[in-house]
């Protein structure tokens, strides 16, 4: 099967969307499309085929109810990833550091993450319902965050996260836990943790 290619060249169009459809019955048909060196936009994931985004700074990621398809991200800066809806998202090297909403957010999908860097006051992930795994979470904590914000939230779901909170402040809460009714807070202060596991996978 043949695939798609978008190459951007670097350009920037900002502002602008891209939304990933897939094929038309008529046209030829492919299984996966590769987005990279574009700028400014942001990706809205509308079917079930395989998208990779390689080397964006991004306005956003997120996917539909159509939007079941892989998707993989790498070396991509930019406004959060969203999973509206159950998806399979494999990332590497993530830069998320726009916008006055939390960083990544999982709802009911999976998510896999190898190398991620955060930078704002906001929740750095949102796990609901889901399976989410981050190995090497940095967070560059600037401004100091509320102090009832977790730097990161796990609903109901599975969540591996090893990560680091930096910056010139720190979370008060790093992680809190909801499971069927029950919340745990985790407010140790420290600034690095090797590895948090909960819910589903305790």
């Amino acid at each position: 099967m043949a695939n798609c290619s978008l190459i951007g060249m670097e350009a920037t169009l900002q502002g602008a969307e891209i939304r990933f459809d897939g094929p038309k019955e008529d046209d030829v048909s492919y299984e996966a499309a590769l987005i990279e060196h574009l700028n400014g936009v942001k990706v809205v994931h509308n079917c079930d085929k395989t998208l990779v985004i390689r080397r964006c700074n991004m306005a956003g990621y997120e996917n539909t109810s159509q939007g079941t398809g892989d998707v993989f991200l790498e070396d991509n800066m930019g406004a959060r990833p969203y999973l509206n809806h159950p998806q399979n998202l494999w990332a590497r090297q993530l830069n998320v550091e726009y916008g006055r909403k939390p960083m990544l957010i999982n709802h009911g999908g999976r998510v896999w993450v190898l190398g991620m860097k955060v930078e704002g006051m906001f929740s750095s992930a949102i796990n609901r319902g889901g399976v989410m795994e981050i190995y090497g979470l940095y967070s560059m904590t600037n401004p100091p965050p509320d102090r009832d914000m977790p730097m990161l939230i796990n609903e109901n779901g599975s969540m591996a996260v090893s990560f680091a909170d930096g910056g010139q402040h720190s979370f008060f809460t790093h992680v809190q836990e909801m499971q069927d009714g029950e919340t745990k807070i985790d407010d140790g202060w420290r600034r690095e943790t090797m590895m948090y596991i909960g819910g589903a996978a305790e």
